[in-house]
């Protein structure tokens, strides 16, 4: 009775929050899904021959290729949304806030495996109701998603731990395992360690999660590397998210030229000086060739001011949110935000990211003393690496506050063990 009334409570917030959110304007990397998704959407139509005339004229199969260009498994969505009745983005928002109710109730049930209901209960609901979830699941980011997959990600190792020689558990780790890479790339830098751990329990288990990986992911990285004329690890934007962390114009105090406008624009068109403007193709390798060469020269010119940002990057990326404030603050999304409601807003996000930040060093301090909490810490750690080479961004940890929540209440839960054991 407890849990359905926290649930319907939740449920019900999460309803107010679209109602408020309404039709806020899109910014930044948001209208550019949506943009996507909408030509992609009319290729389609065309193709079919939904469509035909003018609005078919410029319908190519090139659009495609916008989905390849960042986070292609969240982008995928956005022309599926587009084909719906209504607006793409309500439903994007819908799928958003039920994948937030789903992560909390994944984070959930890792936590009652290992500790107890209750526990479990208020694992969950901090997932459920952490005001930076809560916005992330309002907005055209893949935050939302990328946190479902960890959970579920989580879950899945725990299954499998629990009947290692399950088959149905290993191939459902490797399908969770594969849509988490594309909707969160970061998760990449976990696949080694992943492999290791499954080599141990045997051959045919490392097959059953790393083998749908293997088939989908790396044909698609393969062709895409062939595209850009370099190695890629996902998209098509690899080249430019590394020139971002290391060019000539990055200000003072800051790890990368993202949101500077002046340093972005330098950038930018330093990477398209002798390019040909003709040839899309052409256009996109040689961009990617400038991109590497300023990225190249940058950290061999100065490699302890490429360390020093790297440095910056991961303050960057660890420091309270900033996302919430930008977006109360832009009149775009906007016109008119309640000075009260917005500094309400910005305290309680404020208050809930220096709890998750103490959360994790608590669990950090801790995790030597237990290995489940170490192996949730290790992944955070090396998830975070990623940031070191391109840009930093709060948003890029927010879908680690699973493993966080479950370290932190596990950790919580050894401290109290320790004080309430007698000595010896």
């Amino acid at each position: 009775m407890r849990v359905r009334a926290v649930l319907l409570a939740v449920v019900g917030l999460h309803l107010l929050a679209l109602v408020a959110w309404g039709d806020a304007a899109p910014i930044y990397d948001e209208s550019g899904y949506l943009r996507a998704g909408e030509e992609v959407a009319r290729w389609l139509r065309c193709t079919a021959g939904v469509w035909s005339g003018p609005l078919c004229a410029e319908a190519t199969v090139s659009a495609l290729g916008r989905l390849a260009w960042h986070n292609p498994g969240y982008a995928a969505l956005f022309p599926l949304a587009a084909l719906l009745p209504g607006s793409a983005a309500v439903w994007i928002r819908l799928l958003q806030v039920g994948a937030g109710l789903a992560a909390g109730a994944a984070t959930g049930a890792v936590l009652r495996r290992v500790t107890s209901d209750r526990v479990a209960l208020l694992g969950a609901a901090v997932v459920w109701l952490h005001p930076v979830q809560i916005f992330y699941r309002l907005t055209l980011w893949p935050v939302a998603l990328a946190t479902l997959g960890v959970a579920l990600f989580t879950l899945g190792v725990v299954r499998l731990a629990e009947q290692r020689s399950s088959a149905a558990r290993g191939w459902q780790l490797g399908g969770t395992l594969l849509v988490l890479v594309f909707v969160w790339p970061q998760a990449l830098a976990l696949v080694p360690f992943v492999g290791l751990w499954t080599l141990r329990l045997g051959a045919p288990t490392s097959g059953r999660v790393l083998g749908p990986l293997a088939v989908v992911w790396l044909p698609w990285v393969l062709a895409l590397s062939v595209l850009l004329g370099r190695p890629t690890a996902m998209d098509l934007a690899s080249a430019e998210n590394a020139a971002l962390g290391n060019n000539p114009f990055i200000a003072t105090g800051r790890g990368s030229s993202l949101h500077d406008p002046e340093a972005m624009e330098q950038v930018t068109f330093e990477a398209g000086v002798g390019c040909p403007q003709n040839d899309a193709l052409a256009l996109l390798r040689c961009r990617a060739q400038r991109y590497d060469g300023i990225a190249r020269t940058t950290i061999t010119a100065d490699p302890g001011a490429a360390l020093a940002r790297a440095g910056l990057r991961l303050s960057e990326t660890w420091r309270p949110d900033d996302f919430v404030a930008r977006h109360l603050a832009d009149r775009r999304v906007f016109d008119s935000p309640s000075p009260a409601w917005s500094a309400l807003v910005r305290g309680l996000v404020g208050a809930a990211e220096v709890a998750v930040l103490l959360a994790a060093a608590l669990a950090a301090l801790v995790a030597l003393r237990d290995r489940r909490i170490e192996a949730l810490m290790l992944a955070v750690l090396v998830t975070t690496a990623p940031v070191l080479l391109t840009v930093g961004l709060t948003r890029l940890r927010q879908p680690m506050l699973p493993w966080i929540v479950i370290a932190a209440l596990l950790a919580v839960g050894h401290l109290r063990r320790r004080a309430y054991t007698p000595p010896p």
